[in-house]
């Protein structure tokens, strides 16, 4: 949940092959540009504008089949 408007952080370490996105109850993060495909970097931070305070939702996804591993987040929130 962000109080306010403004930029959340998300720093992450992971031995998946993973990809991020922040959702708003309205939103896609194809809409709003809040996707990464963090491409097996092994470290990492993912940053977006939430345009107002309030809940949003984060979906970690394994990309491939056998990819899965830990990600370990680290969010920072306005």
């Amino acid at each position: 949940t962000a109080a306010n408007a403004g930029t959340l952080t998300i720093a992450f370490t992971q031995t998946a092959d993973a990809q991020l996105a922040l959702y708003a109850d309205t939103g896609s993060c194809v809409e709003t540009g809040t996707c990464l495909d963090v491409a097996g970097d092994p470290t990492g931070t993912f940053t977006a504008q939430v345009a107002a305070g309030g809940a949003y939702r984060l979906v970690v996804e394994a990309w491939t089949d056998g990819g899965e591993g830990t990600v370990d987040l680290t969010i920072s929130a306005p």
